[in-house]
């Protein structure tokens, strides 16, 4: 059996040749005179003469025993005659083979305890004098010295044994066993060989996973984590592939029109229900915009009065294109059933009876005083040149539109007749009061703008507007409009077709 930490060389007498009396089991007076000079060892039995001149030289030496290293050693000590105690010299040298353990055992070693452990079992010694001793079986190793833990051998795992169907030990970064299949993780525990260890937790196997604050993350989807731990996308942004990209509002849902006719209802814009400023609202006809009766782009607009008054109010800024005349016209209201103003003004000609050339511009600009509306800018362009402009103020809008039966007007009274707009939807539908219109072909861009803040699209009635009523237009069409992303911006456009 090989011994930790012994060796011939460190185990052998120190000096040349040293002699030293032990009692034998045989022999006429009970002792054996041995000689041990550098690793060999000869006998000589007693009485002698040179066993008597040892004896008289005042050699002594004890029993053969095990010392904390596992050796088999005696304690000598030489007081030559006339020599004083402190003279004296002591040595320690090594015993026969046998004269520690019996037959068959091995010498253990290591700590308060030494003893002898059957050949083909390992010496597992606890550090502790009040542990028994210990020897591990064949097929076995000392795991843990300190408690005396012996496991199969290749299956320790400081503190403990590894199982065979999980044989790998982490130690030592944690101690636990895993399986041939799993990885350890450093703060403990086990995941699959493909998988990320987060804080406790295995990340799912694939590429983009990464542990970002003690969670598992894919960081080719995850909003909050995108592309890298802790990149948030903005509102309205989802992670696409590591890229924060805009999503897609789904259609609005407000309003019901009847079969064909899907143009009562647009999405919703607002700035976060904050005032609305700068706004400029433009339709850009990519082809052809022919009707059969004529039509209307409508900027409505949701608002709120001022006090003293404190009412709802809905404005309206609209295109009106009949025949070859495009006209622009303010239509406020108080209420659903009384307008302040309902005004026109005439803005260009077009080309195209009830219709639009491909390349003309409608653009209605809002004028302001402070945060109220007074006011919008008409202009009609082709391919991008002036044809015809107009402002029509609120102020002098006036009462001249024939609202019809259950209708009445007030006309301007001041300017607490104005008012901040909080929400919008643009419709492209009949010319006027609950009329449809059917077009014949026609598709274009509407370009939204506010010279401040950002707009974000919705498709349910937000909070800021007055009443649910006003989230669809009376007037009709077979128009229908394309989806807007539904991240806050400064501008966006917005398809329209037939």
């Amino acid at each position: 059996m090989r011994l930790p930490g012994f060796s011939a060389e460190t185990s052998l007498y120190r000096s040349s040749v040293s002699y030293c009396l032990t009692r034998a089991s045989t022999g006429a007076d009970g002792v054996t005179l041995q000689r041990f000079a550098l690793g060999s060892r000869h006998s000589f039995p007693g009485p002698s003469a040179a066993r008597d001149g040892l004896l008289a030289r005042g050699l002594r030496c004890s029993q053969c025993h095990l010392d904390d290293t596992g050796a088999c050693v005696q304690d000598c000590t030489n007081c030559p005659p006339g020599i004083q105690p402190d003279g004296c010299t002591e040595d320690t040298s090594p015993c026969p083979d046998g004269a520690c353990c019996p037959p068959g055992q091995d010498p253990c070693y290591v700590g308060f305890n030494q003893f002898c452990c059957p050949q083909g079992q390992s010496c597992c010694n606890p550090y502790s004098p009040i542990l028994a001793d210990r020897c591990c079986p064949q097929g076995q190793s000392c795991c843990n010295p300190t408690t005396g833990l012996c496991c199969p051998v290749g299956y320790c795992c400081f503190p403990g044994c590894c199982s065979p169907d999980k044989p790998r030990c982490c130690y030592p970064s944690s101690g636990d066993c895993c399986s041939l299949t799993e990885q350890c993780c450093p703060g403990g525990g086990c995941c699959p060989n493909l998988a990320l260890c987060c804080d406790g937790s295995c990340c799912d196997p694939g590429q983009g996973q990464d542990c970002c604050g003690g969670s598992c993350a894919d960081l080719y989807t995850d909003p909050l984590n995108c592309g890298t731990c802790g990149i948030a996308c903005g509102p309205g942004q989802k992670c696409v592939n590591g890229q924060c990209v805009c999503s897609v509002v789904p259609d609005p849902s407000t309003c019901l029109p009847s079969p064909g006719r899907t143009s009562s209802s647009n999405y919703f814009l607002t700035n976060n229900c904050q005032y609305i400023t700068g706004l400029t609202v433009s339709l850009t006809a990519t082809q052809d915009i022919v009707s059969d009766s004529g039509f209307t782009v409508q900027l409505n607009a949701d608002s709120r009065f001022q006090q003293p008054r404190a009412v709802d109010a809905w404005q309206q800024y609209v295109f009106l294109v009949t025949g070859t005349s495009i006209q622009g016209v303010v239509n406020n209201w108080k209420d659903l059933t009384t307008a302040i103003v309902c005004g026109s003004v005439n803005v260009a000609s077009t080309p195209i009876s009830n219709g639009i050339p491909k390349g003309y511009t409608l653009q209605i600009s809002l004028q302001y005083a402070g945060n109220s509306v007074s006011g919008a800018l008409f202009e009609v362009l082709s391919n991008g040149q002036p044809v015809g402009q107009a402002v029509l103020p609120v102020s002098q809008a006036g009462c001249n539109c024939n609202l019809g039966p259950g209708f009445t007007c007030t006309g301007y009274q001041g300017d607490f007749d104005l008012s901040p707009i909080t929400a919008f939807q643009v419709n492209i539908v009949g010319t006027g009061n609950g009329a449809s219109t059917t077009f014949k072909s026609g598709a274009g861009n509407i370009q939204y703008a506010v010279s401040s803040g950002s707009l974000t699209a919705v498709n349910t009635v937000p909070a800021c507007v007055a009443s649910a009523a006003l989230s669809c237009t009376a007037e009709t069409s077979n128009a229908k409009y394309g989806q807007l992303l539904a991240c806050p911006a400064p501008s966006m456009t917005q398809t329209f077709s037939i």
